[in-house]
């Protein structure tokens, strides 16, 4: 449903400007496979090891990657990981994810039962994040 509504398939004819999807280490295939069967490019990003989360400094790194200037950018990340358990900074994957205007959304399937889900949280007093819009998810 959402790559119809952001008409990605049109959006992918020219491979130069298709847009790219950032997932996460362990995204279930209901959350992979329509991304990759759309035509979009689809960018992994991996495990940080020492705390087994999304590695944040290389979504950052990934993001900046001059490849991908001009092109619509997503990240779509497992709020919780089905395999693990293991819960994902979705507050802190959407800020990045902004600061690169690209759109941040989260599969919260494996985590709905048994965690908070709020699209427009505000942010925590003593971050670096003022601004609220930033941690805003635009899809969950």
């Amino acid at each position: 449903l959402l790559i119809d509504c952001l008409d990605l398939k049109n959006a992918c004819q020219d491979r130069n400007m298709r847009p790219v999807v950032f997932i996460g280490p362990y995204e279930h295939h209901s959350n992979l496979l329509p991304w990759r069967e759309s035509g979009c490019e689809v960018v992994r990003v991996p495990e940080c090891k020492k705390r087994r989360t999304v590695d944040l400094h290389e979504l950052e790194r990934l993001l900046s990657n001059p490849q991908f200037n001009n092109r619509i950018k997503i990240g779509t990340f497992s709020a919780a990981s089905n395999v693990t358990g293991k819960v994902s900074d979705v507050n802190a994957i959407a800020t990045i994810l902004h600061q690169h205007q690209a759109l941040a959304f989260f599969d919260y399937a494996t985590g709905a039962p048994y965690m908070k889900m709020d699209m427009n949280p505000s942010p925590a007093s003593g971050t670096d994040c003022p601004d609220a819009s930033l941690v805003a998810k635009d899809a969950i």
